[in-house]
């Protein structure tokens, strides 16, 4: 438990720390805040003035100086009112846009192997639930925390100046809480978690329903689905249940406790006027104060359990920003003067998490302007180098160079910026087919788009689309075929215009007609450039540089067709169980 309530004190600094940059802000805040507070104890002051020497002395003169002193006091406290609100709305929508930034960029920045590991609905969660949560803690619980605190602080520190026993009943009333609060905040943190666990699943079930309803209508998996869905939701029904019980619970137990430093205070009050120790108006000012004080101690532990709700979800957030990088941009990255495709992959040994190795002291020269394909059985790391020439992962051993520098030194910006990739299933935003073939390169004017997708063989079939390059694609480009949307994708690349292309099984699933306009889109793409490609067809790569077949992780044969051909190796033996 006190491990848990360490981490939470570290969740919430960092929740916090968003509010550095706006410091001055925050004390603007803290300052108009103390002084509502003091101009809200003037009224109780006015009483007891108002009482003692308006009531008791019938003194005139007085009344009139406390209606001017109180009058002021209301003026001021509606300039200090107005700045405070506008610092309260102000601190909340910086600190919250700052921290979606932040843990955007940190997405951005993971390796794949993250991705690989989280289902989306998972990340899903952590962007929507988990970011929304601390927003929460910024925008409705932060500012009444700081608010309630000095409510508290001022009037007890007039009450103890007065008489300190008065301080030591409200504390006294107040510790009894502490005899069974540490157990009700244990069974709080305990469904909270349940609640965060069960919502993330939920949310992961709600993913899956949604990107697979194509499939769960073609099965007629309705009641399966639906009967997941259920479950889940049940599971963070009774989690959140078991927690609101525990949340109401504290405050509710906490004004129980509280209501006997009340009697204590009015008893002891009563005893000081009896005996002439305190005026009857000072006793109905302090009795103001006091009000102040417990209400504001009933309302903060109402805020404090809340907020142990929300940081619970705002863990995820924190362990999630922790995660360090696999593929991170180098202290001092090396920025090459030209790129033009020169790769060397040098006893290169690679596995992803939980797995042996899939790459084996893996050996390749590629020279500038080479075309390259990669051919063997599925499994056997074809895929995996491509991804390792754009640095998405870092291999566990050996090193892979271009233009002579480790990949490792290269700036990551300039690496990624000199390869065009073209994967086997083309992911399309759902937007236009213009704002699509854009993606290579925001920058290119409309005239550089249509003459991109000309050379992609795309411009015909755009023009018969409804609203031409304005078409939506729909969502992941369902409203296109696969051949269209691969030329869009190599429209792409023609857009970006990269000195390395990447081709990852790019006509795998096609039909024979898209095959074909794709063939001649590449052929065209891959003039006067490295070309890298993982063929599954050999007649798309007869007249290819070089062939690697690759087999247990390592390159078993390299050569042009006719060469491994001649040799009648592996190669060969595929080629010829294909015909």
């Amino acid at each position: 438990m006190k491990q848990h309530n360490k981490k939470r004190l570290s969740v919430y600094l960092w929740v916090l720390s968003f509010f550095k940059p706006y410091t001055g802000l925050l004390l603007l805040f803290i300052l108009s805040g103390s002084g509502i507070i003091l101009c809200e104890m003037s009224i109780p002051y006015f009483i007891q003035v108002f009482i003692d020497k308006v009531v008791m002395q019938q003194n005139a003169e007085a009344f009139t100086g406390q209606i001017l002193y109180l009058i002021t006091a209301i003026v001021v406290m509606l300039i200090f009112i107005a700045i405070n609100n506008v610092m309260q709305r102000a601190l909340p929508e910086k600190t919250a846009r700052d921290l979606q930034y932040s843990v955007y960029r940190h997405l951005r920045r993971l390796g794949f192997s993250y991705f690989e590991r989280k289902p989306v609905g998972e990340t899903l969660s952590l962007l929507n639930t988990e970011v929304l949560a601390v927003q929460s803690i910024y925008r409705d619980f932060f500012p009444g925390t700081v608010y309630m605190i000095l409510s508290i602080l001022f009037p007890l520190a007039v009450i103890s100046i007065k008489d300190y026993r008065f301080t030591l009943i409200i504390m006294g009333s107040y510790l009894l809480f502490f005899t069974y609060g540490p157990y009700i905040d244990k069974k709080v943190v305990e469904f909270l978690k349940k609640q965060t666990d069960t919502k993330t699943a939920l949310d992961k079930k709600t993913y899956d329903s949604i990107s697979a309803i194509q499939e769960v209508r073609a099965y007629h998996a309705r009641e399966w689905e639906t009967g997941r869905f259920v479950e889940s939701f049940r599971a963070y029904k009774d989690a959140r249940l078991g927690s609101l019980f525990f949340r109401l619970l504290r405050p509710a137990l906490c004004v129980a406790t509280t209501s006997i430093g009340n009697i204590g205070f009015f008893v002891f009050g009563s005893y000081l006027v009896k005996h002439g120790e305190m005026t009857v108006g000072e006793f109905s000012a302090y009795i103001f104060y006091f009000m102040m004080v417990m209400r504001q101690i009933n309302g903060l532990s109402y805020v404090f359990t809340e907020q142990m709700h929300l940081l619970g979800q705002a863990e995820k957030l924190f362990d999630f920003i922790k995660i360090e990088p696999d593929i991170a941009e180098p202290a001092k990255p090396r920025i090459l003067p030209q790129i033009s495709g020169n790769f060397s992959l040098q006893n290169v040994s690679f596995h992803y998490q939980d797995r042996t190795d899939l790459l084996k002291e893996f050996n390749l020269e590629i020279k500038s302007g080479e075309r390259v394909a990669f051919v063997g059985a599925s499994g056997n790391g074809k895929s995996t180098v491509l991804k390792l020439l754009d640095r998405f992962y870092d291999p566990q051993e050996g090193d892979i160079t271009l233009e002579g520098v480790s990949l490792k030194n290269l700036s990551l910006s300039q690496l990624r910026n000199s390869i065009g990739y073209v994967f086997q299933e083309t992911y399309l935003f759902g937007s236009s087919i213009k704002e699509n073939i854009r993606f290579g390169n925001p920058d290119a004017t409309d005239e550089e788009v249509i003459q991109a997708a000309k050379a992609a063989y795309a411009h015909e079939f755009i023009m018969e689309t409804e609203q031409q390059y304005e078409t939506l694609v729909g969502e992941r480009g369902i409203k296109l075929s696969g051949g269209q949307k691969q030329r869009i994708a190599i429209a792409r690349m023609f857009i970006k215009n990269p000195a390395i292309l990447l081709l990852d099984e790019a006509t795998s699933a096609l039909d024979n007609v898209s095959e074909a306009y794709i063939k001649k889109a590449l052929d065209q793409l891959s003039k006067g450039r490295t070309t890298i490609a993982i063929a599954h067809r050999i007649s798309t790569i007869m007249d290819y540089d070089k062939i690697v077949y690759v087999q247990d992780g390592k390159a078993a044969e390299i050569g042009t067709y006719e060469e491994l051909i001649h040799r009648k190796g592996l190669f060969y033996e595929l080629v010829e169980g294909v015909s």
